[in-house]
């Protein structure tokens, strides 16, 4: 009898409509402070209503899961599941993997050996990839204990790429100076930001949005054209899918590649929180 596998992602993680439920994906819901009243992304606040939050100047903030919090996920899903395996946004810019890995501290011995905690060192659609794939790769019988190993080819291989509309959100986050984000919004200079070796680093800066949203589809259909077999691109977006359904499309056209396969995904609070109203940009996968 093959074994039950739960797989549990955090709220960082941004998949197409229902790809969750399809995948049976148990979501950890990161922290999102409010004017300094705490909410459970998901739960008890909505994507809708962190944006509209940002968008009348509330001070947002996130923070990661507890150890506690995450043992609380593993302990009820090792009641349901032989094995469960946890796959975090990078631990280059979140605690999330940290908090993950001091849980196992708090399970029963006799639960140890039967969660895996995965640092996928990327965030939002690449992570959610990342799920994808592992869940792939699972179906396939491959051990929750090998998975990080067959998993590495598509960590080192994966690019992710997005443009912000308004630099103060980078800015509210340490991202850059204010010096930068005030130089920055008054020449309209729009910066695209890309994942590299699990960091997120400035790749690319454009005159306005549109320069930014053209830069990043030429990115993207280079970097495809490359791949040698199947690969998987999916567009997102924070509030603004009209700029990503232009992307979708543009790359559709020029990849020939039917729009309907470039899955559209609306990025969760966490990431607004950080991003802001108004990003865009893309994940690529190789098959």
């Amino acid at each position: 009898m093959s074994e039950k596998i739960g797989i549990v992602a955090d709220s960082t993680a941004d998949f197409p409509r229902n790809m969750m439920e399809e995948l049976k994906v148990t979501s950890a819901p990161i922290h999102v402070i409010v004017d300094g009243e705490d909410f459970l992304d998901g739960l008890n606040i909505t994507k809708k209503e962190v944006i509209d939050c940002l968008k009348r100047g509330s001070h947002v903030r996130t923070a990661p899961p507890s150890p506690h919090e995450y043992a609380e996920i593993f302990d009820r899903m090792l009641k349901q599941y032989d094995q469960v395996v946890s796959f975090h946004v990078s631990s280059s810019f979140s605690d999330c993997y940290k908090s993950a890995k001091n849980a196992l501290n708090l399970l029963y011995q006799d639960q140890l050996d039967r969660v895996e905690v995965i640092d996928t060192g990327s965030v939002s659609g690449g992570q959610a990839l990342l799920v994808k794939k592992a869940s792939e790769l699972l179906s396939q019988k491959i051990s929750p204990g090998k998975l990080y190993k067959h998993l590495m080819p598509y960590m080192k291989n994966s690019p992710l790429c997005f443009t912000v509309d308004d630099l103060k959100w980078l800015k509210k986050g340490g991202r850059i100076g204010t010096l930068s984000a005030m130089i920055g919004t008054l020449f309209n200079i729009k910066p695209v930001i890309g994942l590299i070796k699990a960091e997120l680093k400035p790749v690319g800066r454009y005159k306005g949005k549109d320069m930014a949203i053209e830069g990043m589809i030429r990115k993207a259909v280079e970097i495809s054209r490359q791949l040698t077999g199947s690969y998987d691109i999916w567009v997102s977006h924070i509030d603004d899918p009209d700029s990503a359904e232009f992307m979708r499309k543009q790359i559709s056209e020029q990849l020939e590649k039917p729009v309907s396969t470039i899955r559209m995904v609306e990025i969760g609070s966490t990431i607004a929180a950080h991003a802001g109203p108004g990003s865009c940009g893309w994940a690529i996968m190789p098959g």
